[in-house]
């Protein structure tokens, strides 16, 4: 073998590429992952913001119960006529974090008349605007007639027999946050179904969902 002028340079400057590129992946990664753990840890702070907006209305329930009075509404109109009259605590400063919520009175009825906005506005819903997109009617629960051993009363087709005293009502939750610039303008909503007893006040909670809209 000959020994050839020059090769531990070569060496030397491949070796030091390599350590150079593997370094680069180094920091690239590492400040990556830096962000990641920046914009997840936002993005709890939001999520704890939601989850007491959610819980303030809940409390809220427990105590008062909130009714629209079964109001019509439509696509565009459902948001308006069936939220409530209710803010939570601190209002002004929940909208400084760009944090709503409202509750609504799912006692309603649904004018489907108006079937020519049918599609631009649950379009237009399906969007930015999702916080404001219909959700299923579901009237009170009314309670059933009982007798002297409190067993429900039923009529001869054997069907139980109710009052007009209502024993559930059904209310929508919706605390929803407006992201920050940096998050493609995305929105984060708490979307929360709930029944509260007439009789106990108990509010349970019957659906949670986490939307990105």
């Amino acid at each position: 073998m000959t020994k050839r002028n020059g090769i531990s340079l070569v060496n030397v400057m491949v070796f030091m590429l390599f350590a150079a590129m593997v370094t680069a992946q180094v920091f690239f990664f590492m400040s990556s992952s830096m962000d990641s753990i920046g914009e997840e840890r936002e993005i709890m702070m939001y999520r704890l913001r939601l989850d007491t907006l959610v819980e303030e209305a809940r409390e809220k329930l427990k105590a008062t119960a909130l009714s629209k009075n079964n109001p019509s509404a439509t696509y565009e109109t459902f948001y308006a006529n069936t939220k409530t009259s209710w803010q939570p605590e601190n209002n002004e400063k929940w909208e400084e974090y760009n944090c709503h919520v409202a509750i609504h009175d799912l006692n309603y009825k649904f004018d489907s008349s108006l079937a020519v906005e049918r599609n631009g506005k649950w379009k237009e819903q399906s969007g930015s605007k999702m916080y404001k997109k219909v959700f299923a009617a579901m009237p009170p629960d009314k309670k059933p007639e009982l007798d002297e051993d409190n067993n429900p009363v039923r009529d001869e087709d054997g069907k139980i027999k109710y009052t007009d005293d209502i024993q559930n009502r059904y209310y929508l939750i919706r605390a929803y946050a407006d992201l920050p610039q940096k998050f493609y303008g995305q929105h984060l909503m708490y979307q929360v179904l709930v029944r509260r007893n007439e009789d106990t006040h108990e509010v349970e909670t019957l659906s949670f969902q986490e939307v990105w809209f």
